[in-house]
């Protein structure tokens, strides 16, 4: 399996989300939320090719300790690593059935 490429989106202050991220050199963006305690759930989630979908209240929220990974990691700007890389793909897997399956495929992000 190839590791995500994975981003911070700073410039794009019009996307949704607290958290922005470009995930396989640009062709996916995922917005993600924080609730009053710190929980990660992904807003919208966009696709090259399948166009944008807004998940809000669709997905699952991410652990506490994997929003703290998830949040000191964009923070710190240290992005590339097996962790974070791990974390996504879990969390894409758990939420598949309510996201497009056939994009995270063919965006490897399965």
């Amino acid at each position: 399996m190839v590791r995500l490429l994975i981003s911070c989106d700073k410039i794009s202050a019009s996307r949704p989300g607290q958290l922005r991220l470009c995930l396989q050199g640009g062709s996916v963006f995922d917005d993600f939320d924080l609730d009053y305690f710190g929980i990660v759930a992904l807003r919208s989630i966009s696709f090259d090719g399948f166009g944008c979908y807004r998940v809000e209240g669709l997905t699952t929220r991410m652990s506490a300790r994997d929003s703290q990974l998830l949040i000191e990691s964009v923070t710190c700007h240290q992005l590339d690593s097996i962790l974070v890389d791990e974390l996504l793909r879990k969390y894409f897997r758990e939420n598949a059935a309510v996201l497009w399956s056939d994009a995270l495929s063919e965006h490897d992000i399965l």
